[in-house]
């Protein structure tokens, strides 16, 4: 599972596991959002056995929250400056031990990532202070009592963490109030039970695509932010997959 993030103008892709053979690196890749064309070298993580991570960013830096590293899962917190090309630093760690995060996102001054680890997952809810360097705190609970292969989405106010796997429904969407501190709230449900989606959003939707039922799907839900309900149909990816990472030019992190 990769992890994506972006600044108003550059997406970073942050590795995750590459199957079939198996295998796992530790490349950044960069895009320019506003033009076509393939992904460009930025640099590498801290380590090269990663899968499963979570990334949010602001409009300057990207911090990303390691995974798993195989056969372990990590704390580790690592971050970039977006617009720059290098390898990444160490940030700080998180309060639990992740992989297969259930979603992670972020307003201009936090970020936030949710659930994952060893087994079945958690349903711990950190946050970070993205521009200071330290350690992650303690935000809230999901509304599950345990969750992970989710993705997450968010404006500058509210995130969603959208789908995932666990002991409840794989279709279960939960929303924060990201400048406050508690537990996760029911916002509706995805089309389907889907894991391993990926998750974009701008200043008034979020969207999912992707992922499997088990089976891979193509299928992208969307939902209105600032709302709570069910998801409405957005359209389909032009292939069906799963465990991509998602970014856009426009999202809560950026304002």
């Amino acid at each position: 599972m990769a992890a994506g993030c972006a600044s108003a103008t550059r997406g970073l892709v942050f590795p995750g596991y590459q199957g079939s053979p198996a295998s796992y690196n530790s490349k950044i890749h960069y895009i320019t959002i506003s033009s076509k064309g393939g992904g460009n070298d930025f640099g590498d993580t801290l380590n090269a056995s990663q899968n499963g991570s979570g990334a949010c960013s602001d409009s300057t830096r990207a911090v990303r929250a390691q995974g798993s590293v195989s056969p372990l899962s990590t704390n580790l917190l690592e971050f970039c400056t977006i617009a720059t090309t290098g390898d990444t630093s160490e940030f700080g760690d998180l309060t639990y031990l992740t992989g297969q995060m259930a979603g992670s996102f972020a307003s201009p001054t936090r970020g936030i990532f949710a659930g994952g680890g060893p087994g079945n997952g958690t349903n711990i809810i950190n946050y970070i202070t993205i521009q200071t360097l330290g350690d992650a705190k303690d935000f809230g609970d999901l509304t599950d009592g345990i969750r992970k292969e989710g993705t997450g989405a968010s404006n500058s106010t509210r995130g969603l963490f959208m789908g995932g796997s666990g002991p409840g429904s794989n279709d279960t969407v939960d929303y924060i109030t990201i400048a406050t501190v508690g537990n996760a709230t029911d916002f509706g449900n995805l089309s389907g039970n889907t894991e391993l989606a990926a998750g974009v959003a701008s200043g008034t939707r979020a969207c999912a695509g992707g992922g499997t039922t088990p089976s891979k799907i193509n299928v992208i839900d969307y939902f209105t932010i600032a709302t709570t309900g069910n998801a409405t149909d957005f359209g389909d990816r032009t292939v069906a997959g799963y465990g991509a990472a998602g970014c856009s030019d426009v999202h809560g992190g950026l304002g």
